[in-house]
């Protein structure tokens, strides 16, 4: 069985270069690969010895907008805070966050409510995931930038800011993707682990597998680096991984 644990957005899917879109909101498309991106994994889906784990800062309901996510068993979503088996969040790691202070909604509804009365660059939208975390949206990466010089200082032992693109999320210190993928390893003993994603928050999960990554990634050590940046480069990391299970597939059957 080979694993694939990856990131979604700006890694497997794009909503900045049009494709084939594989997700919508109501009748709004959102999200994109490329044809042959999206027929390859759609077949590797259907492999016996192939399992995907989508690790993704998104909530399980956006996860769950994406097409060929609506079926899979394991996903793990809100920047590792919640981790879904077969639909329903899994009540083990739910209290281990807890044991471990990554959650502390008071603290998160607090520097919210700060940053509503006392950010003075204007933003967009501000939202909370399972109140794990929230994020303030702004027009540009310019305007980000801006906010982040005024809100970098209040990171401390509790919380966490983290500038990404036109973002800032603030986060419970110990909140960690590469956290709940260590968990599901060890409890459903993963093996032939890969991984890719692109950005800051991506770079200690995927060093738990051999990395693919695309050549845009905002990190860079040993292991596949695609050829391409964008949407080509998520074509390029299907292809390479299967590729990969084509080889693990034909040792299965000599063995």
């Amino acid at each position: 069985m080979i694993t694939f644990i990856s990131d979604l957005d700006n890694t497997l899917i794009y909503s900045k270069q049009k494709g084939v879109c594989v997700e919508y909101l109501k009748e709004k498309e959102l999200t994109y690969m490329t044809p042959t991106a999206k027929r390859i994994f759609s077949a590797l889906l259907r492999e016996q010895n192939f399992l995907f784990i989508p690790c993704t800062a998104r909530s399980y309901e956006q996860t769950s907008r994406v097409e060929f996510v609506k079926h899979l068993p394991y996903l793990i979503c809100d920047m590792g805070g919640s981790i879904y088996i077969h639909g329903h969040l899994d009540e083990e790691w739910e209290q281990i966050q807890q044991k471990k202070g990554c959650r502390n909604p008071a603290a998160i509804e607090a520097e919210k409510l700060w940053v509503q009365k006392h950010l003075h660059i204007p933003y967009q939208k501000i939202h909370s995931n399972r109140d794990l975390f929230f994020v303030v949206a702004f027009a540009n990466k310019e305007i980000a930038q801006q906010a982040w010089e005024q809100i970098k200082g209040r990171s401390g032992f509790y919380l966490q800011y983290h500038l990404q693109g036109r973002k800032l999320y603030c986060t419970p210190t110990g909140l960690d993707k590469s956290r709940a993928v260590e968990y599901l390893k060890k409890k459903y003993l993963l093996e032939n682990v890969y991984t890719a994603g692109d950005s800051f928050f991506d770079e200690d999960f995927t060093k738990l597998g051999i990395p693919l990554l695309p050549a845009h990634a905002e990190f860079s050590y040993g292991g596949f680096r695609t050829g391409h940046t964008g949407m080509k480069a998520g074509e390029e990391i299907i292809r390479e991984l299967s590729r990969l299970v084509d080889i693990h597939t034909a040792e299965l059957r000599k063995g």
